[in-house]
Order: structure tokens, then C-alpha cells, then sequence
């Protein structure tokens, strides 16, 4: 949830022109921003996926590793042909 708010805020900085108070480094600082939000995120996500496996909750990693791939609860149990 906390990626899609922190994409949304990045989107919404002013574009180059569109405001004579705009720097040129407003959008792209603010995307910057995000990928490390986002990165630091998924980082601790497969911390925890990692820490699962160590203990030997399979299938507790396995609910970290469908998050990493964006797969929520719902697609447990799905096939792929």
C-alpha cells in the first residue's frame, strides 16, 4: 500500500515548466526518493523471507515471496499453464 502512496506523491511533483517557482531536480529527486522507499521495503521483506527459510517456515517465505512479486494471498494455490 505504502508503494503505490509514495509512487502517487513522486507523479505528482511539478514537471520542468509548468511552474515558474519549479527547479529542474524537484521530479527526478522525488522519483529518487521513492526507488529508495521502495527499495528499503523490499529489502526488509526478503530479510524476512530469508529468516523463514533459516527457520524452516517454508511456507511463510513463500507468503514473503509472492509479495516480492507482487502476488497477493489470493493467487495461493493458482496454476500457471
Amino acid at each position: 500500500m505504502k508503494e503505490s502512496h509514495s509512487i502517487q506523491r513522486a507523479t505528482q511533483a511539478p514537471i520542468q515548466g509548468s511552474c515558474p517557482k519549479a527547479e529542474p531536480s524537484t521530479g527526478i529527486a522525488g522519483l529518487l526518493e521513492v526507488a529508495q522507499e521502495i527499495a528499503a521495503e523490499r529489502l526488509a521483506v526478503l530479510d524476512k523471507m530469508r529468516s523463514a527459510l533459516e527457520r524452516g517456515a517454508e511456507t511463510e517465505a513463500l507468503s514473503f515471496a509472492r509479495q516480492l512479486c507482487g502476488l497477493g494471498e489470493e493467487h495461493h494455490g493458482a496454476r500457471v499453464n
